[in-house]
């Protein structure tokens, strides 16, 4: 594996920023990380607004309302409609 690093220029990046990411990483995977429970729930309250607001535009730009998270219908509204 040192040799492939090497051969793409990447061992630096894996000594300097992957190796030592990983044992931080193993810590807050073993004693987890605290969470601001109060303002996660603002946050989440706010993205919910704006995400039921970007909704109402795209259904009115699109005139009808249909699954955004469906593919097909967002193609169906892009290139039948």
């Amino acid at each position: 594996m040192k040799k492939e690093l090497e051969k793409k220029g990447h061992s630096k990046l894996m000594s300097d920023i992957e190796m030592p990411l990983l044992y931080v990483l193993a810590s807050m995977e073993s004693e987890g990380v605290k969470v601001d429970t109060e303002t996660l729930a603002w946050m989440s309250e706010g993205l919910k607004k704006d995400s039921e607001k970007v909704q109402k535009e795209i259904y009115k730009l699109a005139g009808t309302e249909f699954n955004i998270a469906s593919p097909k219908q967002v193609g169906e509204i892009l290139f039948d409609n």
